[in-house]
């Protein structure tokens, strides 16, 4: 009993600081954006380090496709995961078409954003439900219109078993190319406004890189695009703006 008395004790700590971190889903539902999002002199720090942000300030018309350059901890993923709503701030401003990001509810935000991370998380089971694990009511047609825009189709196909293949556990079937064209496409289904992406092709190699970004590219044409790239430079031509961090 008296070895247990401390784990109990964690366990309310734990549990009592859940509750306090616990996100708040009230405010103004997110329908669409209409002309921009702004960054204002925005800071941050996180606990027990130095400053990551220093006044950032930026804007992204609706349509445009941006890059956010710099060195590792310039915070280039910061202020992707700010704009996720999983980290909140304090200091500096974020504004959705002249509305504070803070005044909206974060799910209905996120609702509207496609989101393209480094390493995506691929299950073990088949193509299909690794594409549909979040929204069942995808109809196989849809699935395919998906599919095909994100150059998943073909590869797809030439499987023995299609969209039924088991893909392995994080995809070890899967090449990394395959993966993050999977990963685009799942990003894709809930046909986002905001289509956001977290160096989508560091792992890859050059080659593979330049084939999956131009893809990437002609998919996002109509969107509103905010890439965390790790090899910027050769696209520059691409982006409406190339965001350099310090």
């Amino acid at each position: 009993l008296e070895g247990f008395v401390p784990a109990y004790e964690q366990l309310l700590e734990l549990r009592s600081k859940a509750y306090s971190l616990q996100e708040d889903y009230t405010g103004k539902k997110f329908e669409k954006l209409e002309k921009k999002i702004e960054i204002i002199n925005l800071n941050y720090t996180y606990p027990g380090r130095e400053k990551t942000l220093n006044n950032i300030s930026l804007n992204v018309s609706k349509g445009e496709t941006i890059a956010l350059v710099g060195k590792s901890g310039s915070g280039k993923t910061t202020i992707v995961d700010i704009l996720l709503g999983l980290y909140p701030y304090s200091e500096g401003k974020i504004k959705i078409d002249d509305t504070d990001f803070n005044e909206f509810n974060i799910n209905s935000f996120r609702s509207k954003v496609g989101y393209v991370p480094q390493e995506s998380q691929m299950f073990n089971m088949s193509i299909k439900n690794n594409l549909k694990w979040s929204n069942q009511s995808l109809t196989d047609d849809e699935l395919k219109k998906i599919c095909d825009l994100s150059n998943c189709l073909n590869f797809i196909n030439e499987f023995k078993n299609g969209f039924e293949t088991i893909i392995g556990d994080r995809g070890v079937r899967l090449s990394g190319g395959q993966k993050q064209r999977l990963a685009l496409a799942r990003a894709l289904y809930r046909d986002p406004e905001i289509l956001i992406m977290d160096e989508p092709t560091s792992s890859l190699d050059e080659n593979s890189e330049i084939k999956i970004l131009n893809e990437f590219f002609d998919v996002s044409k109509n969107l509103t695009v905010i890439m965390v790239a790790h090899r910027a430079k050769k696209f520059e031509s691409k982006f409406n703006k190339v965001i350099k961090l310090k």
